[in-house]
């Protein structure tokens, strides 16, 4: 099993990768089909998927899947110490 991504909910239900997601000028989280739907002020609703069945359903769709965004590679104190 794959491990599993928080991925937005945009307004219309659909989940949308975070990496496609950007602030607008007044503060909120957009995406070309729509906005971030929210569950307070200052709190996004978040899906949990699986990221491989998302490019499956996107394939069925005959969507075009595009480049898989690049993920960020954060290095802790306990990952230093084991080099």
């Amino acid at each position: 099993m794959a491990e599993r991504e928080a991925w937005y909910v945009l307004e219309t239900g659909d989940v949308v990768h975070p990496a496609d997601v950007s602030v607008s000028e007044v503060g909120r989280l957009i995406h070309e089909r729509g906005l971030v739907a929210m569950r307070s002020a200052d709190c996004p609703m978040t899906r949990n998927v699986d990221p491989d069945e998302m490019v499956d359903l996107a394939d069925a769709d005959g969507e075009k899947q595009t480049e898989e965004p690049q993920k960020r590679q954060y290095k802790t104190r306990v990952m230093k110490a084991k080099r």
